[in-house]
């Protein structure tokens, strides 16, 4: 026999073993129905017989329907084996697996556990319970079912002759003792903090939300003033009550949401113990800020301009204070100096204003903003929560003066290595002639007017085309005077060849189907994003030089503003620093610190590491461990209430997190605590419910190894082959 053979022997047995329980079991609860119903109904012993036969039909069709199948028998049974057996190194489900999918070491791992499991496969049992419980399940649903019918029919009471009955009226219904240790009343008063503007209010549940720093008073009333009350919390502290009477009250500032459990204890310690209940929190936020102009986070400003700022300021319980920190700085290099300025806003603040809309003008020039000059803000507010209010503030703003005048020069500890030529700055003097000449208008003539304006266009053009040299542009050397030919000087004069003009025909017509090298637009050491900017730059300069050469030097203006801004964003952007390397110690000072004893500023390196928190939850996988095979305890012990409760204080720590999640778990805890301490534990879904709590707390398993591929290299087989042979 080999070992998946005894794993599939070891499942039919099982299959088999199931079925009798199933038809004992559901023997037993359809005599046990058939009697009561045939009982109360009057029904004859072969009625009650057919009756108990198509309950028993129908209950083991039902119970046979869920049952699993060949393939999830056999990987029970094989849990079952690495459960019961050390030996198999919990691998016996390697081998219902098919072995050419496995990896090298797996079927190894496979051969090993097969080999072992047939040295010990006397020891292997059936998973389950053994039929002696089904038998005894049977046995007394027989009493029972004969018990009912030696009963007989319930028969209804005979009514004396001449007895006033009136049927149309109910017996009147006997009130009950109240027991003693049940709270017959209940008020829980909440006072929330006096910023907060919330009244105090009151409920009658356990389940408490108060707001933070709320005052929470409990008054529980109960029918005796000689008991002993107090609360218990999830984090493991407890509130006694005070007795006035029969009423008992408690109270308690929130600071953090918890659950709790309320317990009353006589003097005979009878103990009486609520389900655990919530108590949440209504925390207090902070201030959320909404800067609404300006609309972008870094902008330019001109000097003397006043810029707005808008703000939207929301709190849950009221805004105390709201303030505009700005900060200048102003200088270039290493010495740039900053400057803190605080801002009221011109929008009166009522204090605990929820929703407030406040404005306020940055003036540029009361700021004295030069050209180079940076400020950058954010809005700051707090709320009026007591003692220590929240804060928050907005995302920090920038506004700069562009200087477009002079060149700025950073001064870094390294060399600055520019890579754009020194005539990228004649832009300006261009624009300086343009200003020049638009102020002379009024006292020039027309036609002078117009040959200044030409000419300041002709130096645009010779610009423009120094530019294009850097991006594979063809130069021209026409560019003095008015008249323009359309060709260069350098070919004037020249006639072109038919030949040529065909060359350039089948070039054109076959450049979209090659691939040239070195061609006249990347042929430059400039990146990409540099010749796309240069373009941009040759764009405006373009057409500042068509609105110079017709005599429209005001149009011409922007442009020329627009190239010289692009140039200097290309000249700081294309500026590539090599900065020093090396290291220089600190000087030591020997004589100062040596013998002297003083180990104030000495540190252990063992205050560097942290312990690793422990995720592994004993507690919580003893008390699973017990769930498990607590129905075939006979009594619970106190050992086994040790265990629960550690399990119940692991719970706790996880309601204060998630309250929702925790707190059913821990009543069916409490539940099954108080059972195991009688001996006698009734409540099955309680466990069920506990189990999944539990689980819960446990972290996720590790991923499980990504399954190998049936691909098995050389060296991997001839490692495998080396180890089956030194194991024979």
């Amino acid at each position: 026999m080999t070992a998946i053979r005894l794993i599939h022997d070891l499942g039919r047995r099982w299959r088999r073993r199931r079925l009798v329980q199933h038809c004992v079991e559901s023997a037993g609860v359809a005599l046990m129905l058939a009697g009561g119903l045939g009982g109360t109904l009057g029904w004859s012993l072969s009625a009650r017989s057919v009756v108990a036969l198509l309950l028993a039909g129908i209950v083991l069709g039902w119970r046979r329907r869920r049952e699993p199948g060949r393939h999830e028998v056999a990987q029970l049974v094989a849990r079952h084996l690495n459960r019961q057996l050390l030996e198999v190194e919990d691998s016996c489900e390697l081998l219902l697996e098919d072995a050419d999918r496995l990896s090298g070491m797996a079927q190894v791992q496979r051969q090993r556990t097969a080999r072992r499991l047939m040295g010990r496969r006397d020891a292997a049992q059936v998973p389950g319970r053994p039929l002696v419980h089904a038998a005894a399940a049977g046995l007394l649903s027989f009493v029972v079912t004969a018990g009912l019918i030696a009963i007989g029919p319930v028969s209804a009471p005979a009514v004396p002759h001449g007895a006033a009955t009136r049927l149309d009226r109910p017996p009147a219904r006997t009130e009950e003792a109240p027991v003693a240790l049940a709270p017959i009343g209940l008020r829980v008063e909440i006072v929330p903090p006096a910023y907060t503007g919330v009244p105090p209010h009151t409920t009658t549940s356990l389940d408490v939300s108060a707001e933070e720093g709320a005052h929470v008073q409990w008054t529980v009333s109960f029918a005796s003033d000689s008991l002993e009350v107090l609360l218990m919390f999830g984090a493991g502290d407890s509130v006694s009550l005070k007795a006035n009477g029969v009423h008992y009250t408690a109270r308690r500032r929130v600071r953090q949401p918890d659950v709790y459990t309320l317990i009353a204890r006589d003097r005979d310690s009878r103990v009486h113990r609520s389900r655990f209940h919530r108590l949440d929190m209504i925390a207090d936020r902070a201030p959320g800020i909404t800067v609404t102009a300006p609309t972008e986070r870094r902008s330019r400003a001109t000097e003397g301009e006043q810029v707005g700022v808008r703000v939207s300021i929301t709190d849950d319980y009221g805004v105390a204070d709201a303030e505009l920190i700005a900060t200048l700085a102003r200088g270039t290099g290493e010495n740039v100096r900053f400057r803190e300025l605080h801002f009221p806003f011109e929008t009166p603040l009522a204090r605990g204003q929820k929703v407030a809309e406040l404005r306020t003008t940055l003036d540029l020039a009361a700021l004295a903003l030069e050209p180079g000059d940076e400020l950058y803000f954010y809005v700051a507010a707090r709320d009026n929560r007591e003692p220590q209010a929240n804060a928050a503030r907005s995302e920090t703003y920038f506004l700069n003066v562009p200087d477009t005048g002079r060149v700025r020069v950073v001064s870094l500890e390294g060399v600055a290595v520019s890579l754009l030529p020194e005539y990228f700055r004649s832009q300006r003097q261009i624009i300086i002639d343009t200003e020049h000449l638009i102020a002379e208008r009024g006292r020039l003539a027309r036609g002078e007017f117009g040959r200044r304006s030409n000419n300041i266009g002709i130096d645009q053009k010779a610009l423009r085309l120094r530019y294009g040299r850097f991006i594979g542009e063809e130069s021209n050397s026409g560019i003095v005077g008015g008249d323009f030919t359309g060709e260069d000087d350098e070919h004037a004069g020249e006639t072109r060849q038919p030949a040529e003009g065909v060359a350039a025909a089948v070039t054109e017509a076959l450049e979209p189907f090659t691939h040239t090298h070195d061609t006249e637009d990347i042929a430059t050491f400039f990146s990409e994003a540099v010749r796309e900017q240069l373009k941009a730059v040759l764009g405006q300069m373009w057409e500042a030089e068509l609105r110079l050469r017709t005599a429209r030097p005001e149009t011409a203006l922007p442009y020329e503003y627009r190239a010289l801004e692009l140039l200097k964003e290309l000249q700081e952007a294309a500026r590539l620093y090599v900065l020093r390397v090396g290291f220089e110690s600190p000087p030591l000072r020997p004589d100062e610190t040596r013998l002297t004893g003083n180990l104030d500023e000495v540190e252990s390196r063992s205050s560097a590491w942290t312990a690793a928190p422990d995720v592994t939850f004993p507690e919580v996988r003893d008390a699973l461990d017990w769930l498990d095979s607590f129905e075939r305890r006979e009594a619970g012990s106190a050992f086994d209430v040790a265990v629960l409760e550690a399990a119940g204080r692991a719970l706790a720590r996880a309601a204060l997190i998630d309250p929702l999640r925790s707190v059913a778990a821990l009543d069916a805890l409490r539940t099954l605590i108080d059972q195991v301490g009688t001996g006698s534990v009734r409540c099955a879904t309680c466990a069920d419910v506990v189990r999944r709590g539990l689980w819960a707390l446990l972290p996720p398993a590790p991923p499980a190894a990504a399954s190998h591929a049936t691909y098995r290299s050389g060296l991997t087989a001839r490692y495998v082959e080396l180890l089956q042979e030194s194991r024979r």
